[in-house]
């Protein structure tokens, strides 16, 4: 497989599916996949973001609330 350039987005899907080796009927074979999830890893995103105060605050005031009611 080719590398992968940094901005993989900038590719048509025809350049995606060259570099990527992969057929867009047919997909990855199994062993390939499990190749590429071995050299890869899953396919995840982490979120690394932290709740603002205007999601977090209705959060803490449910708690606080549901504690009164006990």
């Amino acid at each position: 497989m080719q590398q992968l350039d940094k901005r993989y987005y900038t590719l048509t899907v025809e350049q995606a599916l060259v570099v990527l080796n992969t057929d867009p009927e047919n997909g990855l074979e199994n062993q390939q996949a499990s190749l590429r999830l071995l050299q890869y890893g899953q396919n995840v995103v982490e979120d690394k973001r932290e709740k603002s105060m205007q999601f977090a605050a209705p959060e803490r005031s449910r708690r606080k609330c549901s504690a009164l009611q006990v």
